[in-house]
């Protein structure tokens, strides 16, 4: 189990995510585990320390550039897509709330981009419930 306070809620929120459920990220961790490594996982290559913002943010846009990817793609916006990917696999709104560490359901629906799966699905349920033949009382 991962326990981490959030940055966002002064540490009064806790994400917990079980690892189980994430088996390509927990074998990265026990390889980093089995070296008995203390501290920060995720390091900068050159200088062995973790990440600073602004030097993190220009590897990034070297590395999209390189992949030929649009200017206004941001790291950032992979949380975008992970909260979209969930809703269109059919995660439930309060669970994926939680996932995200967010407070507000509200929050969670801003990050929602929404796509043509997520209107079909609705599209699909509307023209379902007109198929079925109304109950006689």
């Amino acid at each position: 189990m991962l326990k981490k306070q959030t940055s966002e809620s002064n540490g009064t929120e806790v994400a917990e995510h079980d690892l189980r459920k994430n088996p390509d990220l927990l074998a990265m961790l026990m390889a980093v585990l089995e070296t008995k490594h203390i501290g920060p996982i995720i390091l900068d290559e050159s200088s062995g320390k973790p990440w600073r913002r602004a030097t993190f943010s220009r590897k990034f846009r070297k590395i999209a550039k390189k992949a030929e990817w649009p200017d206004d793609l941001w790291n950032m916006d992979s949380r975008s897509g992970a909260v979209s990917e969930a809703f269109e696999a059919g995660a439930d709104s309060a669970d994926l709330m939680k996932a995200a560490t967010h407070t507000e359901l509200s929050t969670t629906m801003g990050y929602n981009r929404g796509s043509i799966v997520q209107t079909g699905k609705v599209a699909d349920i509307r023209n379902a419930r007109r198929r079925k033949p109304e109950k006689s009382e």
